[in-house]
């Protein structure tokens, strides 16, 4: 049985195939004469635009695949020969990395100094936005429908590492149709998490909206004379 481990689990995603290598030296013994294996997938966010989320893979002996992500782009640059050059990030896709940080693309063309430009996102989410989502997703049982992994990805449990990965289906996003009362979410929330403060309805609410999911607010009892 092969064993998945993400070296960027809490961690901020890398702008450079030089801190990847260096975390997978520092993090899971790649030495000289090891290679990693970039993948490229695309990911679409809430507004429609593609972007590329990238990774590297590296598989020790002992059946343990070790991942570091970089932050997702459209672009990267690098040194070719003697030169500066900018691509698309999707042609690093299934590059071989040794350990001298060298990058064969798959036309043979070998590229050094590799770094990516950072995609603009269309808002910041913070942690709090995060987990706000995946609980409601959770909470609405869509977790089939709400992750994805781009093409490419293999990995034995899709919807823990998509989860990990805040990877989302966002059209499905949109499309949910039984998201939970923002009051259940909110237990939800704080049944999952006991030792965190209450997240207030505005806040549930106002995160829902930023990722464009339709929901609902239960209405007030009406009171008797």
């Amino acid at each position: 049985m092969t064993v998945h481990i993400n070296l960027s689990d809490c961690k901020p995603y890398l702008l450079s195939v030089a801190d990847a290598i260096a975390t997978l030296s520092d993090e899971a013994g790649f030495q000289s004469g090891d290679q990693a294996r970039i993948t490229c997938g695309d990911l679409t966010l809430p507004s429609g635009e593609t972007v590329t989320l990238t990774g590297l893979f590296f598989e020790r002996g002992n059946r343990h695949v070790y991942t570091v992500w970089l932050r997702s782009s459209k672009t990267c640059h690098a040194r070719y020969r003697s030169e500066l050059i900018d691509f698309d990030t999707t042609e690093l896709a299934d590059a071989i990395v040794d350990s001298d940080v060298n990058a064969t693309l798959i036309d043979g063309r070998v590229i050094r100094a590799v770094q990516i430009a950072p995609a603009k996102l269309p808002y910041e989410t913070t942690d709090l936005d995060w987990r706000i989502v995946h609980q409601t997703i959770s909470s609405a049982k869509a977790e089939d429908r709400c992750y994805a992994l781009p093409a490419g990805f293999d990995v034995p449990d899709l919807v823990a590492t998509a989860r990990e990965l805040n990877l989302l289906n966002y059209s499905a996003l949109r499309d949910l149709d039984n998201v939970p009362f923002l009051k259940v979410i909110q237990g939800d929330l704080l049944k999952h998490n006991p030792n965190s403060k209450v997240v207030s309805e505005q806040k549930i609410s106002d995160t829902l909206s930023k990722f464009g999911i339709r929901h609902k607010r239960a209405r007030p009892r009406r009171t008797t004379i």
